[in-house]
């Protein structure tokens, strides 16, 4: 085999392997499900009050991971879906958790005054862009109703 064969052969073998590896890595490893679910629990400190409660979690963890796994399976989609620390939730549990309260507290406890503090200025910009003034900040998990006062704040 002379030397340019030889060139073809391996650049053939080398986008061959190159094409293999891509689709290797581009489908998930799947694992089982209970193995998915435990190492799951173990990122996200999951402890249940008993076994009845952890095989319903496991349910609803099972349903959320099904339907996650057949979103990223579209490869339409811009976007991907994840497991986080919510997949043991059903979206009524979340909607609730996060949605159900209204922390009005803090309304009524500034002082009261009559005058306006900045009626006097004069130079104001038409716009500001507060993302180059380092005033916007990535988005953050508020947690449980409560915390939205505090890291509004933030």
């Amino acid at each position: 085999m002379d030397s340019r064969s030889s060139t073809w052969l391996a650049i053939f073998l080398l986008g061959l392997l190159s094409w293999a590896s891509q689709l290797t890595l581009s489908r998930p490893i799947s694992l089982p499900m209970e193995v998915r679910y435990q190492q799951w629990m173990a990122q996200y400190g999951r402890v249940y009050k008993d076994p009845v409660e952890k095989a319903r979690r496991f349910k609803i963890f099972k349903a959320n991971a099904e339907y996650i796994d057949s979103a990223n399976a579209n490869a339409g989609r811009k976007y991907r879906l994840a497991l986080n620390q919510f997949a043991d939730f059903t979206n009524d549990e979340f909607s609730s958790s996060r949605n159900g309260f209204l922390d009005l507290s803090f309304i009524g406890n500034a002082e009261s005054t009559s005058e306006f503090r900045y009626g006097n200025v004069k130079d104001v910009p038409e716009a500001v862009d507060w993302r180059s003034q380092g005033a916007v900040t990535p988005v953050k998990d508020q947690g449980h109703c409560g915390t939205k006062k505090s890291q509004s704040i933030n």
